[in-house]
């Protein structure tokens, strides 16, 4: 891809795919490619390509538009803006959404994200009057949020780049052809040179844009032959997208973009776009109660944010799959960590502590403060309390409280992360409230003193009169 008028459309995703931890083996080999790939477009001298950089994880634009989630494209355009500005010399404006078919409703989410330009099949917009020549691939949409440049792919020369073909009589649904490393590069040659002689004095500019789809692009060897056959040809200079996004718009009249279309079944949909909100709300309210909350919800969001990415539509189930099962990871969350039930506990004094255990089985220690409360007002907690449970432990928390009244009194246990969300299993305590039987045991235990004081003085002193009488009949 190293020749000159090549764009690359990168996802930003994989440019920016950390460096494995220590022990983390089985990501290396991922991750790698993700590296070098940064470092090609950073860093090697004598790239004469462009590179755009799409939205942060290919996102499927069509599908966001649909679901009416263009806060969701809007994030995924500034990632890749922050992307595009750590690399520098790359294009971060462009969108380039897929389907069967483009909507109004699509492009005005693009515009509205901030995009500038888009990337259309031909067939997407076609030419409103019959034309005997080969317009540029280039025109201008009007949106509520602004124009937008689209970029016109001529879907037959496309076709021939990645060696597929029809037969020149075939009918439009007739199915492509393999073609030969030779026929390829005569088509192109071909019909390149037919369509310069159309208007030899006019320079039109077209479009010739790979799939997505690893399977369905040619070698990087083939692709580079004809990529030089192109370039050698004297009717034929290339140049990068950016250049044909530059030229005037052609005064060709092009047919409205439906206003809207039917999604494709295959792209996510609202109701996972929701899914994937709420769990990622859950973790975040759970990740202030753990030693690492940016590692413990990177971890959930490094899986759950490609869900938007273009690539699932070739795997619909596979990606509803993991957002389902994620979703009931994230769940699973709260019932491992739990506050144990207890046995009822006795209260005598108004002021105590009662002892809460709480358990977890996660692997990392977990913050959690416990706070007790319950419709009785006979007990009342005085403060809440802040307790570290080891990974795979258990911490007991004493919670102070204030006993007003005697009976027995139900006690809400709840638990709530540092940041004051509610996590974990809650539990019930039941809890007897004696409150007056200790000023009670105070006064009986002051009574039988005051009583054995009265009795011990009654005897001394009955006995200081007999001694008394005792001395006087002797003298």
């Amino acid at each position: 891809v190293d020749r000159p008028g090549v764009s690359l459309a990168v996802d930003p995703l994989v440019l920016t795919a950390p460096a494995p931890a220590p022990g983390e083996q089985d990501e290396t080999e991922q991750e790698a490619p993700a590296r070098a790939w940064s470092r090609l477009l950073s860093t090697v001298d004598g790239f004469r390509g462009e590179v755009l950089v799409l939205p942060w994880a290919d996102a499927d634009v069509a599908a966001l538009a649909s679901a009416d989630r263009v806060d969701v494209l809007t994030e995924a355009r500034q990632r890749a803006g922050d992307v595009a500005e750590d690399l520098g010399s790359v294009r971060d404006d462009v969108v380039w959404p897929v389907g069967d078919g483009t909507d109004q409703d699509t492009v005005a989410a693009a515009a509205e994200s901030g995009a500038t330009a888009v990337v259309l099949p031909g067939s997407h917009l076609p030419p409103a009057d019959v034309l005997t020549y080969t317009p540029s691939g280039r025109a201008e949409l009007t949106t509520p949020a602004g124009p937008v440049q689209a970029a016109l792919a001529d879907e037959r020369l496309s076709a021939v780049l990645r060696g597929r073909g029809q037969a020149v009589a075939a009918g439009p649904d007739e199915e492509p052809t393999e073609l030969d490393d030779l026929t390829a590069r005569q088509l192109l040659l071909a019909d390149t040179a037919v369509i310069a002689r159309e208007r030899p004095a006019e320079a039109r500019s077209l479009l010739l844009a790979l799939p997505r789809e690893t399977e369905d692009r040619p070698t990087t060897v083939r692709l580079a032959e004809r990529l030089d056959v192109l370039q050698d040809a004297p009717w034929v200079e290339l140049s990068p997208l950016s250049d044909l996004l530059d030229l005037d718009v052609p005064a060709v009249s092009y047919e409205a973009l439906p206003a809207l279309l039917p999604p494709a079944p295959e792209a996510i949909d609202a109701g996972t776009l929701r899914t994937v909100d709420s769990t990622l709300a859950d973790v975040e309210a759970f990740a202030s109660a753990t030693e690492e909350p940016e590692a413990f919800l990177r971890r959930y969001t490094r899986t759950l944010g490609p869900a938007v990415a273009t690539a699932w539509r070739q795997a619909p189930a596979a990606r509803d799959t993991l957002v389902r099962e994620v979703a009931e990871e994230v769940d699973d969350l709260d019932e491992q960590v739990v506050a144990e039930p207890s046995s009822t506990l006795n209260l005598i004094n108004d002021l105590a502590h009662i002892p809460v255990r709480v358990s977890s089985s996660l692997p990392e220690p977990v913050h959690v403060d416990v706070v007790l409360d319950g419709p009785d007002q006979r007990l009342e907690a005085t403060d809440t309390v802040r307790v570290t449970v080891p990974a795979e432990g258990q911490a007991t928390a004493e919670v102070p409280v204030q006993a007003v009244g005697s009976g027995t009194a139900l006690v809400e246990v709840a638990l709530r992360t540092p940041s004051g969300e509610p996590v974990g299993t809650p539990t019930q305590i039941t809890v007897r409230v004696r409150a007056d039987w200790e000023d009670v045991g105070t006064a009986v235990v002051a009574s039988v003193l005051v009583i054995m004081l009265v009795v011990g003085l009654v005897r001394t002193a009955r006995r200081g009169r007999r001694m008394r009488g005792e001395t006087g009949g002797t003298a």
